[in-house]
């Protein structure tokens, strides 16, 4: 069998086996063939390989991009679901993670209506006026008497 060329109905991962009569001809998918394929046809495709809801405005683009994806993980005997999965999993840890990537002792200086105020940043937390915050946005209302967004008022953050 070239190598290139898969029997999808024969991957665990994408579900149980079904039984086939003899006059039954499984479908054979290349990277090249999936440039024939109607959209209709690679939608299909999609739910049938890949197990999961397919978007619902999805692009002919995106279509043959996650097959494509799936039959070169497939060839080289990795898991597309579970690598599927375990992207999900680390993009979702990624989001989690702290914006502020300044190290403790960096100091932070604002200039806000002619006074200078200077913010340090500690393990937990940033010390102002010797007192300690648990945020930046704490300090940025004591400083200028208004709620604001700690991290915009320092320029940690550009106003989206």
């Amino acid at each position: 069998m070239d190598p290139a060329v898969y029997n999808w109905l024969s991957i665990p991962q994408y579900g149980p086996m079904v039984a086939m009569e003899k006059n039954d001809t499984v479908p054979k998918i290349t990277l090249k063939s999936l440039e024939t394929r109607t959209t209709d046809e690679l939608r299909n495709l999609y739910e049938s390989i890949i197990s999961e809801l397919l978007p619902h405005r999805a692009s002919r683009g995106f279509l043959m991009g996650s097959l494509a994806w799936s039959i070169q993980a497939e060839k080289l005997k990795l898991n597309p679901a579970k690598i599927r999965k375990e992207l999900t999993k680390q993009s979702s840890k990624a989001t989690d993670e702290p914006q502020n990537k300044n190290r403790p002792g960096t100091c932070l200086i604002r200039e806000w209506h002619g006074r200078v105020f200077e913010v340090t940043i500690l393990k937990k937390g940033y010390m102002w006026d010797e007192k300690i915050y648990r945020s930046l946005t704490h300090i940025a209302t004591d400083i200028t008497g208004t709620r604001r967004s700690g991290p915009l008022f320092f320029g940690l953050r550009k106003r989206p």
